[in-house]
């Protein structure tokens, strides 16, 4: 990229141009505010930040950036002629994947209620539904990536915050610390929809509807685990339990878990020694 000029707005709760969802003037649309940020222009460069004409920087993150670009003005004795499309391209690697997705956040009440009810509290709910009818692996894992891609997102948009990482990353880390490759992510996900069509488990349904899940009753008793799974947790916390509910019976994947189902059938059905 060209040194070019870059020029660097203030930032606001309302946004300007170049941040998705904010109209000409900061006008917002779908009752929807982005994070405090400073608009860069990067029209006067050559290829333009991040592919961009322009690029929403988040405020705390541009308050770094200046610095870095401060020091630089110094070191070469260009004191504030230095692009900050040219600082951010230095670090561009690390940067440019990120900047330009900015969560938003409902400003009506209404649009609150409905985003945690949705999309934080009962996401879990649909997952859990959804995956016990999969037909297979990788529809199973649709389902669970689903839910965690739609926590992660909305969480940050109801705090309102900018994100470090993406949902795969968070993904990749919460799978990690269930000791699941993640090149073994469908196997993860099958196992589950199994478990909650098995004699293992029994699904307590909405009042007057045999489809939507209200929780998962653990009916072999394990430790110090819940018997119950309530719905109405965040989807990562229902994935949690259930997969320590099967590490507890010595389930850590697929073949370990048609094992026990083998000995639960043997054994009547009943629970007696299945735990490890």
């Amino acid at each position: 990229m060209g040194v070019g000029v870059g020029v660097a707005g203030g930032g606001s709760s309302g946004g300007s141009g170049g941040v998705k969802g904010a109209g000409p003037r900061g006008r917002r649309r779908s009752g929807l505010t982005p994070l405090d940020v400073h608009i860069v222009d990067c029209r006067y460069c050559q290829e333009g930040c991040c592919g961009g004409k322009t690029i929403a920087v988040p405020s705390d993150l541009y308050d770094r950036l200046k610095l870095i670009r401060d020091a630089l003005e110094e070191y070469q004795g260009v004191k504030g002629k230095l692009a900050m499309c040219r600082v951010i391209n230095m670090l561009g690697d690390v940067l440019c994947q990120y900047l330009g997705y900015l969560p938003r956040r409902p400003v009506r009440v209404k649009d609150v209620e409905r985003l945690i009810s949705r999309d934080v509290l009962y996401k879990a709910r649909y997952m859990v539904t959804r995956l016990k009818d999969a037909p297979d692996p990788r529809t199973a894992w649709l389902f669970v990536e689903l839910a965690i891609q739609s926590w992660f997102n909305n969480m940050h948009r109801v705090l309102n915050v900018q994100p470090r990482g993406s949902w795969v990353d968070y993904a990749q880390d919460l799978l990690s610390d269930l000791g699941v490759p993640w090149g073994m992510r469908f196997n993860f996900a099958w196992v589950l929809a199994n478990l909650l069509r098995s004699e293992l488990t029994e699904i307590e349904y909405k009042p007057g509807a045999r489809v939507e899940v209200l929780a998962v009753r653990l009916k072999c008793p394990c430790g110090a685990l819940p018997d119950v799974v309530p719905t109405s947790l965040p989807a990562p916390a229902v994935l949690v339990r259930l997969w320590r509910y099967l590490n507890c019976l010595g389930v850590r994947g697929l073949d370990d878990y048609w094992r026990l189902i083998a000995r639960l059938r043997e054994g009547g059905g009943k629970c007696r020694e299945l735990v490890s």
